[in-house]
């Protein structure tokens, strides 16, 4: 892993890392009491992403999915789910086509990495 110095000009006599000017920034926002204001704000910046991605078919079984795959209506990086996870179309490693590769949907990354249910805040 590299590190690198944080991008932030910083007073000559000081030498702060960007985790240090973090973790000092979120130390002033629960000290004056903005933390619930901080977590509606990251929510909001958050969210806006997870809500881009856009799942185009959705099938019960991955029979259903690759006769769809070889029928030729796939476009490369088309998102659909099948049986209940996310995939990716992409290019066929050899020859022409396409496969479907394995992309975790947000929700499916939500559930794997809950660690504070949103009324826990």
């Amino acid at each position: 892993m590299v590190f690198t110095r944080c991008p932030v000009k910083t007073l000559p006599r000081l030498s702060a890392s960007c985790s240090h000017i973090a973790a000092a920034a979120l130390f002033y926002i629960r000290e004056s009491q903005k933390l619930d204001d901080y977590r509606e704000f990251f929510r909001s910046f958050y969210t806006s992403a997870v809500d881009d991605v856009a799942v185009s078919r959705t099938f019960e079984t991955r029979e259903e999915a690759d006769a769809w795959l070889a029928h030729g209506d796939a476009k490369e990086n088309e998102r659909v789910k099948i049986a209940g996870q996310g995939f990716q179309v992409i290019p066929a490693r050899k020859g022409g086509g396409w496969r479907f590769l394995r992309s975790p949907l947000p929700e499916e990354l939500m559930k794997e990495h809950e660690c504070c249910p949103p009324s826990a805040h």
